[in-house]
């Protein structure tokens, strides 16, 4: 089957699950929104009735506490304890009870003929005294009053030395100032209130609605009911435009299919053509081609995929490259310095040969020279060898260490050399294994070199910022010469432009494999300086100095 028909009954049998997850997920979203809308109303309803039992608990509160002082049990003062407790209070009315049910004071928003009719009778059935006399402070049922409000009574017990001898009761209008106070934000055009105690509304406000979602909670201080109602209409038209847009959804379902359906056929070829020239770019060497492939993560990964593969193969150009180089110096190195000393040697050993050596012990001291020289090549190229093959990925090395413990094995080796040292310790830098050698190496060539009076060499170490260090040695000897320098900054040699030894391309190379720059200048007016910088690193023990 071609790559195209798969795409399009692919693209079909998409479009059938996306009609009917359409449809599926229109109906799952009403039974939600409609859920989640129930849901804020049930919380409305309880954080209001929390709110509305909160402040009938400090109403209670207050009047035990009034019932508590003590000039609530001087019944001699009582009206005038009414009167101060109405007065301080949103309670419109106030009774004080004797113990034996009679009324001996009562003050506030009430007719004088009820005021004489009140004082002196026997309430001592009323629950609210019966309640309070057996020493609970009580909150009556609603109960409706000739005002056209609904009012409530509370009623505490009075105390006096541990003994109740009469209630405080205080009537209340069931109202937005009073205990439904925290009604008083809610009603709008899209919600209503209502507060039930049975059958009875106490309180109602907000429009009425033909499709409501309604949430109720419970008044626990009293046993009300509070019902917050919201209006359905907004839901149902939000649904009904989600219905639109699933019909015309369905609709521009086929024709989307088209548009993808030829858009990523299109991609897929393109895609194919990229990575094909990206293929021929690495067959041909060029391993910086970037892969840049779209259209989806997998074709992401493919490009991820194939640039780490040429980052992988060209490190590994770069370590031939690397290797192509040593051994390219090692035999050019080996050749010359062969050819020149054993040319010596030779001609040196064939006029002893021929008796024409007017001093054979002079010469024969040369060849000796000459060959320990060659043989000490030798060692230097098998070390050199044997040190670059083992290299490893850079690690915490402390070099601040290994610099101060060679100079104190070359102070001992050349005693004329006057060592200046500027190296903390700890100093930890980022190094491959061949690290201490390549530091003792130059070290031990401004030492062995130094031809001055008074030879002086000068090692220092300096941070330069938190992530990088340099590493100095500078000597007063006479200098390499410029020739080598450029080789070494060439980074290859030649036939007529080579250096004379290896001592500086193990260092040039251990400093590159530690990711690191060398520099080799002549200083003025005399002498080499050589700086070395690598990345700092953490010391891995415990204690750095160790």
């Amino acid at each position: 089957m071609r790559l195209r028909t798969k795409l399009i009954v692919v693209l079909v049998i998409l479009a059938l699950v996306l009609g009917t997850s359409l449809y599926g997920g229109l109906e799952l979203y009403k039974e939600q929104a409609t859920a989640r809308e129930h849901d804020r109303a049930e919380e409305t309803a309880a954080v209001v009735a929390a709110q509305i039992d909160a402040t009938v608990e400090e109403r209670r509160d207050f009047v035990g506490f009034a019932a508590s002082r003590p000039d609530a049990s001087s019944f001699d003062r009582a009206d005038r304890f009414a009167r101060g407790f109405v007065n301080d209070s949103r309670f419109y009315a106030a009774q004080v009870v004797a113990a034996n049910g009679t009324v001996v004071a009562f003050s506030g928003d009430v007719t004088a003929e009820s005021r004489e009719r009140t004082i002196g009778s026997d309430v001592g059935d009323e629950p609210y005294v019966r309640e309070a006399l057996a020493g609970r402070i009580y909150v009556s049922d609603p109960e409706y009053a000739s005002t056209g409000e609904y009012v409530a009574v509370i009623s505490a017990p009075i105390v006096d030395d541990g003994e109740t001898v009469g209630v405080l009761a205080a009537a209340v209008y069931i109202d937005t100032s009073t205990l439904l106070t925290p009604l008083q934000p809610l009603p709008s055009e899209h919600r209503a209130v209502t507060v039930l105690a049975g059958n009875e509304t106490l309180y109602r406000a907000g429009p009425t609605f033909e499709r409501t979602i309604s949430g109720a909670a419970r008044v626990e201080a009293t046993g009300w009911t509070v019902r917050i109602t919201r209006d359905r209409t907004s839901l149902d038209a939000l649904l009904n435009e989600v219905r639109v847009a699933q019909t015309l959804g369905l609709i521009l379902v086929l024709g989307i299919v088209s548009v993808v359906g030829g858009w990523q056929y299109r991609t897929t070829v393109t895609q194919m053509n990229r990575l094909k020239r990206a293929f021929d770019a690495a067959g041909s060497g060029r391993y910086d081609h970037d892969l840049s492939l779209s259209g989806g993560d997998e074709w992401r990964d493919i490009a991820d995929g194939f640039d780490d593969l040429l980052r992988e193969l060209s490190e590994r150009e770069r370590i031939l490259e690397r290797r192509r180089q040593r051994l390219d110096v090692l035999n050019r190195v080996l050749r010359h310095n062969l050819r020149n000393d054993l040319g010596v040697v030779l001609g040196y050993a064939d006029m002893i040969r021929k008796g024409e050596a007017s001093d054979p012990r002079n010469l024969a001291e040369i060849i000796h020279k000459r060959a320990s020289t060659l043989v000490e090549l030798g060692q230097s190229a098998r070390e050199t060898q044997d040190l670059m093959a083992d290299v490893t990925e850079p690690e915490p090395v402390n070099v601040g260490r290994i610099l101060l413990d060679t100079v104190d094995g070359l102070s001992t080796e050349f005693p004329a050399v006057r060592f200046e040292t500027d190296v903390p310790i700890p100093a930890y830098a980022s190094a491959i294994s061949g690290i201490d050698t390549a530091l003792r190496n130059v070290c031990e060539n401004a030492c062995e070199y130094n031809d001055a009076e008074t030879a002086c060499v000068d090692v220092s170490l300096t941070f330069l910022g938190d992530d990088r260090l340099r590493i100095t040695v500078a000597d007063n000897g006479p200098g390499i010469p410029l020739y080598e320098i450029d080789v070494l900054k060439r980074g290859h040699e030649t036939a007529l432009d080579h250096g004379s030894g290896l001592g500086l391309w193990l260092v040039q190379w251990v400093v590159d494999g530690s990711d690191g720059h060398l520099s080799v200048e002549q200083a003025e007016p005399r002498g080499t300086v050589v700086t070395i910088e690598l990345d700092t690193a953490s010391s891995p023990y415990d204690h750095p100095d160790r």
